[in-house]
């Protein structure tokens, strides 16, 4: 299902799921400006530590560990 969903709408369906990502880690406490896309497979330990600014895109597979508050 989701692999057709992926070739009929292609990279608008990315998009949305990489801000939906955003929007999760924003419940999760980060603070995560306008537009900013989180790919699939990223792995943020400790979210409440992000900072990101307006536009970012973290790569799919990327680890985020913030080692202290």
């Amino acid at each position: 299902m989701l692999a057709w969903i992926e070739r009929r709408f292609g990279e608008s369906w990315q998009v949305l799921a990489d801000r939906l990502r955003a929007a999760c880690l924003r419940l999760r406490g980060a603070r995560i400006g306008s537009r900013t896309r989180i790919g699939g497979g990223c792995a943020i330990r400790r979210p409440w530590c992000l900072v990101l600014g307006e536009r970012a895109q973290l790569e799919h597979q990327v680890h985020i560990k913030a080692t202290s508050d």
